[in-house]
């Protein structure tokens, strides 16, 4: 497009036409005006001619409109043409439509920061956004907060029903997560079954901002407890909460994510589909529980084991008759440990089924001795774990023992837990 120094346009070629939908006649005599879409204001426009008039050059991306009302983006270059005199004598712009361009960079940006599923910003999106926020808390000294949400038995419905109708469930919750928030809040997937909000700058005050964010949560709480339609199967879920609030405070984004995770794991805890905020004692339990995993490790190895035996005594003569062997853990760094405190923890690191196998074989070898020394009308309840019974080696692990020990069977009591 050429203009005159006025912007009358002169001249335009045929690909100008074609993009724009105009023809000659209808863009000559006019200004440039005629294919503004409106989306810039007048200050995009006077900083342009000022950088023209300035530099005698300009290039940037601007939108505009087609005849037929489509607005577009283009890449637009002007360069000021002068005379002899070095008076601006034209304007000629160059325009490349890029729409593709436009489009391309869209899915780009798909990709790499929203969830592929439910459409929902993904963890990369979420920790960019949730870094924006902490810097505006600090900056306005106001409180946000982080709910990390977690489906309730979601691994079960994987494997009962198979995860085309696990993502069914998923992409409906994140439908929910969304209506049951506003729009200047942001629900991102955080990978799996699991799902984070950020709920910014909701109040200066602490205690009104803990109010705010126990209200959304507990409305998040009610309406993702429900009857879900999967294909021809209906399944009800519900979710786990952990709350973090947070204001100008000096944390890092890591540190706040552990908190709503560690609180999120205390509603699972509490018989889940409850809420649960974020509780700096939670942190020294959490440090506690990791020592103890680690000391757990060794523990059998290091004989830090031993067994306390119940009695039950006969109501006629007082005397014992059976026992029930009970675990105990003396560590050398925690001391004595409850087992209410230690055994979910083997449980959860699969340790219990190699544990629960020297509870059988010390308490059989204990009978034994007990047997041989005159007491041999004596019988032994054992604690068995589930997990323990249902190992396939467990029928040839009970006989392996019994057999070693040369216990007999009837006097052997075995409790599933």
């Amino acid at each position: 497009m050429v203009t005159d120094a006025d912007g009358i346009i002169l001249q335009v070629n045929s690909a100008f036409m074609e993009m724009s939908g105009y023809t000659t006649d209808e863009i000559i005599g006019n200004t440039p005006k005629m294919f503004q879409s409106g989306r810039h204001g007048p200050a995009f426009y006077e900083e342009m001619w000022q950088t023209i008039n300035s530099d005698g050059f300009w290039q940037g991306e601007i939108w505009e409109r087609r005849k037929n009302g489509e607005v577009y983006p283009k890449l637009l270059s002007i360069s000021a043409v002068t005379d002899t005199d070095g008076k601006i004598s034209h304007y000629v712009g160059s325009h490349a439509d890029i729409t593709e361009k436009k489009s391309a960079e869209k899915k780009i940006d798909k990709l790499a920061y929203y969830d592929q599923l439910t459409g929902l910003p993904n963890k990369v999106q979420f920790m960019n956004r949730l870094e924006q926020t902490l810097e505006a808390c600090v900056r306005d000294n106001q409180y946000s907060a982080i709910l990390m949400i977690d489906l309730d038995h979601f691994q079960k419905l994987n494997d009962t029903l198979g995860h085309v109708i696990g993502d069914q469930l998923l992409v409906q919750v994140a439908s929910l997560l969304e209506e049951s928030t506003s729009s200047v809040d942001t629900v991102a997937r955080f990978g799996g079954d699991k799902f984070v909000v950020i709920l910014p700058e909701l109040a200066s005050d602490k205690i009104k901002a803990a109010r705010t964010a126990e209200k959304v949560t507990r409305n998040i709480l009610h309406t993702l407890n429900k009857e879900y339609q999967l294909g021809r199967s209906s399944h009800h879920s519900t979710v786990s909460i952990g709350v973090n609030l947070f204001g100008s405070e000096t944390l890092t984004i890591d540190v706040l994510l552990k908190q709503a995770e560690l609180a999120m794991y205390e509603s699972k805890s509490a018989g889940r589909n409850t809420m649960t905020c974020y509780d700096p004692k939670m942190q020294s339990s959490v440090s506690k529980l990791v020592t103890m995993e680690k000391e757990l490790r060794s523990a059998l190895e290091n004989e830090e084991f031993f067994l306390d035996y119940q009695p039950q005594a006969s109501l006629q003569n007082g005397r014992i008759i059976s026992v029930e062997a009970l675990i105990r853990w003396n560590s050398p760094k925690l001391g004595l440990v409850s087992p209410d405190e230690f055994i979910p923890v083997l449980e959860e690191m699969e340790l219990i089924v190699d544990v629960g196998n020297w509870v059988l074989g010390e308490s059989c070898e204990c009978l034994k001795r007990w047997h041989q020394s005159g007491f041999d009308y004596i019988r032994i309840g054992i604690n068995v774990s589930p997990a323990q019974f249902k190992n396939k080696n467990f029928l040839d692990t009970v006989r392996d023992i019994l057999k070693k020990t040369k216990v007999p069977p009837g006097y052997v009591e075995l409790e599933i837990t």
